[in-house]
């Protein structure tokens, strides 16, 4: 397996509340392990919400002597880890430096030819499998609850003055509702995980056409990473892909 992950402020913002956790080899119970966290709150509070909620889920993981051999397990180790990183989100959440701070969460670990995926927010995990693109996770945010209820049109989503709300977060309450994934992934097959500064700044026809133009994974994140940026790079970027 192979793997990178790169994160970048943005043009316009002036901190990065984006954070990410790549490791390719064994991690506690787990043969490996991506997550990308874009936080939100005030004055770097969004940083340390993201930052904090990755520490704790990662603690959790390492710790954990449960034993994991299949993809459906790892959604059993992921699900009690999860309510462990948000329940201490949520309690730093109750200082005023930190008031009202959250975060998306992505996290993934493949198994076999078979993928795990938690999600909670409007970060997303993509598969690219030979020129198709698939969005794995589904955006937990008004936008997309607007569409589902018909109030506006797919091509609205990107431009919808309040595409940033999202309903679901690590952190916000004491219970959390996120959405678990098993997919099996075919030979040669690429998932692409990223913030929503990638995907609301570069079409993801693009997307497919750059990491494909690139042998190099690494070159492949920094090239998105860069067209975001050339887009008008709006917001925080993070972008791990792993083949």
């Amino acid at each position: 397996m192979l793997s990178h992950g790169q994160t970048d402020k943005g043009i316009l913002r002036g901190e990065n509340q984006d954070n990410f956790f790549v490791r390719e080899e064994v991690f506690g119970p787990l043969p490996n392990l991506f997550i990308v966290a874009d936080g939100m709150g005030g004055h770097k509070a969004g940083s340390f919400a993201s930052h904090y909620a990755i520490k704790m889920f990662c603690d959790f993981i390492f710790a954990s002597k449960q034993k994991v051999e299949t993809a459906d397990d790892a959604v059993k180790l992921f699900e009690e880890a999860i309510k462990f990183s948000n329940l201490a989100v949520y309690n730093k959440a109750k200082q005023d430096e930190f008031k009202n701070m959250g975060t998306t969460f992505v996290a993934v670990t493949k198994i076999g030819n078979m993928i795990a995926v938690l999600n909670i927010g409007d970060s997303r995990l993509y598969i690219i499998d030979d020129e198709d693109i698939s969005q794995i996770t589904e955006d937990h945010s008004l936008v997309r609850e607007l569409y589902k209820l018909g109030k506006i049109e797919l091509s609205e989503i990107k431009t919808h003055p309040k595409k940033n709300i999202i309903t679901r977060a690590v952190g916000v309450e004491t219970n959390i509702n996120p959405d678990f994934f098993t997919v099996k992934l075919n030979p040669g097959a690429m998932g692409i995980m990223c913030s929503d500064g990638l995907y609301n700044m570069v079409r993801e026809e693009e997307i497919v056409e750059i990491v494909k133009e690139q042998d190099d994974i690494k070159i492949g994140v920094t090239r998105l990473i860069e067209k975001a940026n050339e887009n008008g790079g709006r917001d925080n970027i993070t972008v791990i892909i792993f083949k």
